[in-house]
C-alpha cells in the first residue's frame, strides 16, 4: 500500500511548509465537520428557542411543527414544548420551572399547530415575556415556528404600538423638508 501513496507523499513534500500547514488545517476542518454532521443525525435537539411577548389576554402563543414525511416510526416520534417566564429562564435556565409543558405527537408529512391562549391558561399573563423551547428529533422535524397571535386593534394598531418610532420618523421628515426648502 505504501507504493500507491508514494505519488501523493511526493506531491505533499513538494509543497512549502506554509502550504502543508494549510492543507493539513483544511483536512482537519473537513474531518471535524464530517464528525459533527454524523454525530447530530437523528439526535434529540433543541429545535426552537425564542422569547415571545404577550400583550393582552386575547393573545395566543402558537407553535407550528413541520414533520418530515420520511419518519420511520411516527408512533414513537414527538416534540416537547416548554414555556417559561422569560425573567426566570434568563436568570437561571437550569433551575427555571416550566409554566406549561406539552408533548406534540408526530404527524408524518404534515404540520402540527398548538396554541395556548392567555385567557385560558392560569400560568400565562398579559404584558409578560415568555421563553418557548421546542425539543425533538431533528431528523423527524423539518421546521419549528414560534409566534404570538393577537387580537389586533385594526389598521392603526401597528402605528399605536410604535408611536415613538412614528413620531421620530415624522420629525425626521419635517427636518428634511425644511432643509430641502432652504436650498
Amino acid at each position: 500500500m505504501g507504493d500507491r501513496l508514494d505519488p501523493v507523499i511526493s506531491m505533499f513534500e513538494d509543497l512549502s511548509q506554509r502550504q502543508q500547514i494549510g492543507v493539513g488545517a483544511l483536512a482537519a476542518i473537513a474531518v471535524i465537520a464530517l464528525l459533527a454532521s454524523v454525530a447530530t443525525i437523528g439526535s434529540a435537539a433543541e429545535l426552537g428557542n425564542e422569547t415571545v411577548d404577550v400583550q393582552d389576554e386575547n393573545d395566543s402563543i402558537e407553535i407550528s411543527i413541520a414533520w418530515n414525511e420520511s419518519i420511520t416510526d411516527p408512533a414513537n416520534e414527538s416534540a416537547t414544548v416548554e414555556i417559561y417566564n422569560e425573567t426566570a429562564y434568563s436568570d437561571d435556565p437550569a433551575n427555571a420551572t416550566a409554566l406549561l409543558t406539552e408533548t406534540v405527537d408526530a404527524d408524518e408529512g404534515n404540520t402540527t399547530s398548538t396554541a395556548w391562549n392567555v385567557s385560558d391558561e392560569a400560568d400565562l399573563e398579559a404584558g409578560e415575556s415568555y421563553r418557548v423551547l421546542v425539543d425533538g428529533n431533528d431528523s423527524a422535524i423539518d421546521d419549528v415556528a414560534i409566534s404570538v397571535d393577537g387580537d389586533d386593534d385594526g389598521l392603526l394598531a401597528p402605528i399605536q404600538e410604535n408611536a415613538g418610532n412614528v413620531a421620530l420618523l415624522a420629525i425626521l421628515v419635517g427636518v428634511a423638508a425644511l432643509a430641502y426648502r432652504r436650498r
